[in-house]
This record gives C-alpha cells, structure tokens and sequence, in this order.
C-alpha cells in the first residue's frame, strides 16, 4: 500500500445451520431463524465477545422474516442479553442484491442427492445429514484444500460450491 493508505480487513464467520422441519410448510421459519440467532449469539458472549449491536443481514423473504413474531424476538434481543443494546434487521433490496446466503443450501441439496443415487442412503435427519456432510466436504474441496484455505486465498473455486 502506498504510505499514509490503510487496508480494511473484515473477518466474517459463516454459519450454516442444519434443522428439521417436519413439512415443506414454512410457517414456523421465524422460530428456526430467531433460535438460530440466539444461540450464535450466546455462543460469542460464552467466547467472552462483548457484543453492543446486533445486525441481521438476508433476503427480502416476507414469508421468513417480515412476521410479526420475527420483529418482536428481535426486539427482545437487547432484554435477553445484557450486553446487547441493539439488534437491528437490514433486508436485501428486492431484485438487486445478492449476499453469501444466496443459494447455501445448493452444496447440501447436491451432497443428499448424490447419496440417494450413487449410493442408495437415505439420511435419516437433519444431523445424520450434517455429518454425512462434514465429512464429505472435509476430503472433497476443489484440488483436495481445506475450506479455510480456500477462504484465505480467496479461491475463485468457492463460488462454484454455493
């Protein structure tokens, strides 16, 4: 860089969260997603994270997040945790905006359907299917590297997978 220049860098987690859901009906998605919430949530401040502002990022999905149960679990996010003052919903513009959620189900729906006919396993749950998974993926990333690899190198690979 050239002097008196800085760099951003941004360090982001991605998470992907396995669940069963008993029907393809999606009336209950606003619990899935604000237990999911919650519990990433819990999971920095048990890290020792000192979190002051909480800001959801997805899609512009009515059915999944513009219910009213949604808007009130995430108002009481600041009363549930202590050191959370804010936690706010930022939604995707309609039609023009992608994000890293877009399509993240694409590598796990592929992975089901490869068992199913090469190798005639059904898996049973939404756990069987993460560690079927986890493990596949551990071992079969483009040119045999490691996930965390490829983020670091910024592999023009991954977006193939998602």
């Amino acid at each position: 860089l050239p002097t008196g220049e800085t760099k951003r860098i941004v360090d982001c987690d991605v998470w992907h969260i396995f669940g069963d859901s008993g029907d393809k009906n999606t009336k209950n998605d606003h619990v899935f997603h604000n237990a999911s919430l919650r519990y990433i949530i819990q999971f920095y401040i048990n890290k020792g994270v000192d979190i002051e502002y909480v800001r959801v990022w997805t899609d512009n999905c009515t059915g999944q997040y513009k219910c009213r149960q949604n808007f009130y679990n995430l108002s009481h996010i600041p009363l549930t945790f202590d050191s959370v003052k804010q936690a706010e919903h930022c939604f995707a513009q309609v039609y023009s905006f992608k994000g890293p959620w877009d399509a993240a189900g694409r590598m796990v729906k592929w992975y089901i359907r490869k068992l199913e006919r090469t190798e005639k396993e059904r898996v049973k749950d939404a756990f069987a299917c993460y560690l079927h998974a986890e493990e596949y993926f551990k071992n079969n990333l483009p040119g045999g590297k490691d996930w965390h690899e490829m983020e670091r190198e910024m592999d023009p690979g991954m977006e193939d997978m998602t």
